[in-house]
């Protein structure tokens, strides 16, 4: 397990994990161990490791990455969300707030994108009943 650099200060209660087995993982970059997880704790811990971990670029796919492992990806993204607002004084490096403000970002994107997808989807079913 890699060393915690970034020691989170608080842990934000997520209702649904984003952990896949060792075994079943075929995303290295993005992929948080069933193994490395004994609790919420650790979950959050994870989470902001890897976060600091990805390149900026990056950072976009991960948190789709994530969304596509959860039933409720809106939850998810505000668990996270909160979570990098809980721990703001990691980011306090000009080079770490820049990071937080495109998580931020990235975060307010995938949720337009998610409510956008569910109101086209309602729309068609619409459609497709009458």
């Amino acid at each position: 397990m890699m060393s915690k650099r970034y020691q989170i200060k608080q842990v934000v209660q997520f209702t649904e994990q984003t952990t896949v087995p060792k075994e079943q993982s075929e995303n290295a970059l993005f992929d948080i161990l069933q193994e490395d997880v004994v609790d919420n704790n650790a979950y959050c811990q994870e989470l902001i490791n890897k976060l600091f971990r990805l390149p900026y670029a990056q950072l976009p796919d991960f948190f789709a990455h994530h969304c596509n492992y959860v039933a409720d990806p809106i939850k998810w993204l505000n668990k996270f969300e909160k979570l990098i607002a809980e721990n703001e004084e990691l980011f306090v490096s000009s080079t770490n707030r820049g990071r937080m403000i495109k998580c931020y970002t990235i975060i307010e994107s995938k949720r337009k994108e998610i409510y956008d997808t569910a109101r086209e989807c309602k729309m068609n079913c619409v459609k497709i009943s009458k």
